[in-house]
């Protein structure tokens, strides 16, 4: 598991240990660059440009719901009883 520097609250780690949970063995289709890297890109973005923990959870977690088996994102509701962050990903 990676740790980029900007997962500093439990609900930054936790989305990203969701995050690269629901994205384990996938890759760039040009590249073949694991995609978890396309993620953490986005959420290192929101980070430098001073966004909310909620908001640097929500882009780790921006491709769960649509490229990912549905239990992980039902995980991320439920696990953390933080519902409403979720919502930002929506």
């Amino acid at each position: 598991m990676i740790t980029p520097s900007f997962c500093t609250t439990p609900l930054t780690v936790a989305a990203m240990q969701v995050a690269e949970a629901a994205h384990a063995g996938q890759v760039r289709k040009v590249s073949g660059v694991p995609y978890i890297g396309h993620p953490v890109a986005v959420a290192s973005i929101v980070a430098m440009a001073g966004g909310s923990e909620a908001q640097i959870a929500a882009a780790l977690l921006h491709d769960v719901k649509e490229d990912c088996e549905p239990h992980y994102w039902k995980l991320v509701g439920t696990r953390h009883r933080r519902k409403k962050h979720c919502h930002f990903v929506l």
